[in-house]
């Protein structure tokens, strides 16, 4: 039997065996050479902690100052005097005081990879831990990199007084990957073994995970099982092994179930290519919910064209939802996007409309989008349109609205 190269489930600590992401690191590590602080956020499980590793690991040799890396992953971290001698013990001295720490980075450049910051809330950290950091992060000698499940500002709101500690920071919002990302991830795994996967087979990994890291590899590591003596129906395997408490399951993964007659559909509209990890967010919120999210990535085959069967599925839904960023998508023969029409569908039909804008300069966004917004937010005939900056805050956005009109849908 041939060994299966997709055990990966935690953090990936070989840099041989890290994928994607190049665009992210390209963005982290200019900001690095500046001094510039980075907050990387990301869902469970899309891969924070392997990017930071990544960046530990590889640092010195991507950075031509020299500089002094450090990781350190705050759930092995006790308490406050417990991190700053973890910090301090890096840095070739003893100590665990914030004095110790300080004395420690004179004369470097130390750049700190914090992984599960959050646990700078809990009760074994005081406050002023998080205010001195971001005293010292402003000087030369020290350079935050923090990864979280929420945005800086969400964990620790400004409440007056001092300045806020999120406004040094550089968001770095991680998603799925790309195509391109989890492609290369399956051929470069796959170029030392002796099992092949067809066309076919890499599509439908693609499709049934959504490119998420951590569920391609599950998928795949059952697909390779599969053909090397494991169990036959690998996408039942792939279920069962999200399902049974090692992974929470997200919408991309969700088996295609019958319409039911009591079921609520909710229409996601919106551009595929730059609203992805929005996409995903909004879905997982929606079956939190026990609704069922309507997207076109999961239509399947159908015989009727794709301008049918959105509109037909627009038709047939009790909530539409629609996301815009900068993209207006493609265009029909009607000379307004699919999206537009998508939404046209909808107000044809009088379902509740929510829509959602991505905060985006205005000259980056499609001269089409542009004017599509300004009708949406017609006085006579348009809507209350809502703003968001990263997928988790469209998360509660949606969550709010779509109970609300639940409630009224109860009411009628």
């Amino acid at each position: 039997m041939s060994d299966n190269p997709f055990y990966e489930r935690g953090m990936i600590r070989d840099p041989a065996r890290f994928f994607g992401r190049q665009r992210e690191l390209r963005e982290i590590f200019d900001l690095l050479r500046t001094g510039q602080n980075v907050s990387i956020i990301g869902d469970s499980k899309i891969g924070k902690s392997s990017l930071l590793y990544y960046i530990y690991t590889t640092g010195g040799d991507r950075l031509s100052v020299d500089y002094t890396f450090i990781f350190l992953d705050l759930m092995r971290v006790t308490n406050e005097a417990d991190f700053y001698e973890r910090v301090v013990e890096e840095l070739g001295d003893a100590g665990n005081t914030t004095r110790q720490f300080e004395r420690s980075l004179r004369g470097r450049r130390v750049i700190l990879a914090v992984d599960e910051f959050e646990r700078f809330k809990d009760d074994d950290f005081s406050a002023q831990v998080v205010n001195r950091l971001r005293s010292l992060a402003q000087g030369p000698e020290l350079t935050l990199v923090l990864a979280t499940h929420q945005p800086l500002e969400t964990l620790f709101p400004h409440e007056g007084g001092v300045s806020p500690f999120y406004n040094i920071f550089h968001r770095c919002v991680l998603g799925v990957f790309t195509e391109a990302e989890a492609r290369q991830l399956l051929t470069s795994l796959l170029a030392e073994a002796a099992v092949t996967f067809s066309e076919a087979e890499v599509k439908r990994l693609l499709n049934i995970t959504g490119c998420h890291p951590y569920q391609l590899q599950v998928a795949t590591y059952h697909l390779f099982a599969s053909r090397t003596g494991g169990r036959e129906d690998w996408e039942a395997a792939y279920q069962d092994e999200l399902t049974g408490g090692y992974y929470r399951q997200t919408p991309a993964a969700r088996p295609a179930t019958r319409r039911r007659a009591d079921e609520l559909r909710v229409f996601i509209s919106s551009t595929m290519s730059d609203l992805r990890p929005e996409r995903q967010a909004m879905t997982e919120t929606l079956w939190d919910l026990e609704l069922t999210p309507i997207f076109a990535e999961d239509f399947g085959s159908r015989p009727d064209t794709p301008r049918k069967v959105c509109l037909s599925e627009v038709a047939e839904s009790h909530i539409y939802i629609g996301v815009f960023g900068r993209r207006y998508g493609y265009i029909t023969d009607k000379g307004i996007s699919a999206t537009e029409e998508e939404y046209q569908k909808a107000k044809e039909c009088g379902l509740p409309i929510l829509i959602y804008v991505k905060e985006e300069a205005e000259e980056n966004r499609h001269v089409q989008l542009r004017r599509f917004l300004k009708e949406l937010q017609s006085y006579e005939s348009g809507h209350i349109l809502s703003n968001f900056s990263t997928p988790e805050e469209l998360q509660r956005k949606v969550r709010a609205d779509v109970l609300r009109e639940l409630k009224r849908m109860a009411r009628r």
